[in-house]
């Protein structure tokens, strides 16, 4: 019986390798095809092929023809274009990035998921990082008829500076919760130096990050001093200045940025950053309400119904850095002659993407955890398929999106 037993385990376990295999040779394969899809769709944005494909992504490859920036994404077109001749290696560099991302959400997913239960399959996962991708606003006829315009969290196929910052912020953010999770007993440096660097990398291709995450970073700090009672607060105190410091060339960055747009001989044009309630006293705010509604509702269920977490740092995490970036993308504006950019909203833009993300492994994880609810199967049954319909409707919404703009539409509508 017992030798039995061991060869159904074995027979089980190569079964297991080869659906493993073949799942990874799919997300593979589909990676490629896609990073395929997207090098044509981001070397058409670059030259506006017939006139079409409008993008932030034209502004830097022209500009990339004739001058060196001081941003990063005009350095990297700087060079790529001189190595190339051409914007094939622009494009390229693109297509990088955002299947780098989805790679990136996969860990990230898988993370958030092996702190409250065990890990679902991998090709779970593997489809949920895809899924994070196109996450954004639900088309929705008369009431909210846009894709991207307004948006709450659709991804930024224009923008090669959002790509870059969401990227490395996504990075950054996986290595502060592996720093996190152990930073009263050690800091491995490893860790600290990815989140370092990628932070610094996220804050220099858009400064918005370390906007969101300076604030995020402080009132998650204050609140740490006031736990673990076994640590005295000095202790406590010099481990998360040791943890900060991390962030001190995203800072630094951000100071020389300042002073080169707002400073007295910046380029802002006499302009600088005003704070008020103005986006709400001149604003639409029945319209803002929507847009938030259409723009978020998959994460507004999860997190709702995941309100016991509220403790838990990954929960608190993220929801921190979604409220942080909204507050500043209402609160703050810039004047002068970048007034109308817009600039304020690109934070937004990634705590919610990162919101979306957290839902998602939440979701997961409420799936494999059969305690959820209470196990109530009438419950759960409700649950999953209101997100389920939510899930759907995001996903349908931005995957046309995306067909569409690969047509040479505007990505602005």
């Amino acid at each position: 019986m017992k030798e039995c037993t061991e060869t159904d385990n074995l027979i089980e376990s190569r079964g297991n390798k080869k659906i493993r295999i073949l799942t990874d040779s799919i997300y593979a394969l589909f990676l490629v095809w896609f990073g395929y899809i997207l090098v044509n769709l981001f070397y058409n944005q670059s030259i506006r092929l017939n006139g079409d494909y409008n993008s932030d992504t034209n502004f830097y490859a022209r500009t990339a023809r004739v001058k060196d920036g001081t941003r990063m994404i005009a350095k990297i077109f700087h060079r790529l274009y001189n190595l190339s001749g051409d914007n094939w290696l622009i494009a390229v560099y693109m297509a990088v990035v955002v299947v780098a991302t989805i790679l990136v959400n996969y860990y990230l997913i898988k993370t958030l998921i092996q702190t409250y239960t065990s890990a679902p399959p991998r090709q779970v996962i593997q489809l949920a990082s895809i899924a994070a991708i196109f996450s954004g606003s639900i088309y929705f006829p008369r009431i909210h008829p846009t894709f991207y315009r307004s948006s709450w969290s659709s991804y930024a196929w224009h923008s090669p500076t959002q790509q870059t910052m969401t990227l490395f912020a996504l990075i950054a953010i996986l290595a502060f919760i592996k720093i996190y999770e152990n930073y009263l007993v050690k800091i491995k440096f490893s860790h600290w130096l990815i989140l370092a660097i990628s932070a610094g990398l996220a804050t220099w291709s858009k400064p918005n990050f370390l906007f969101v995450m300076a604030p995020t970073v402080i009132l998650l700090f204050l609140i740490e001093l006031t736990k673990n009672k076994e640590y005295s607060l000095w202790y406590k105190f010099k481990r998360l200045v040791m943890f900060g410091l991390a962030y001190i060339p995203a800072g630094l960055y951000t100071i020389s940025f300042y002073m080169q747009y707002f400073g007295e001989s910046g380029s802002a044009g006499g302009g600088g950053i005003g704070f008020g309630f103005k986006k709400f006293v001149e604003g639409d705010n029945l319209r803002l309400i929507i847009n938030i509604f259409f723009g978020l509702l998959f994460p507004i269920i999860v997190f709702v119904f995941n309100a016991k977490k509220f403790r838990d740092m990954r929960y608190k995490l993220s929801l921190t850095i979604f409220l942080i970036s909204v507050a500043q993308a209402l609160l703050f504006y810039e004047e002068g002659i970048r007034a109308k950019h817009g600039n304020f909203g690109w934070g937004k833009m990634m705590g919610s993407y990162y919101f979306f993300l957290c839902a998602i492994a939440f979701a997961i994880e409420n799936f494999y955890d059969k305690k959820f609810m209470k196990g109530k199967k009438i419950l759960r049954g409700l649950y999953f398929m209101m997100l389920t319909i939510a899930l759907g409707l995001h996903l349908v919404s931005q995957v046309y999106y995306f067909s569409v703009i690969t047509t040479g539409h505007t990505y602005f509508f």
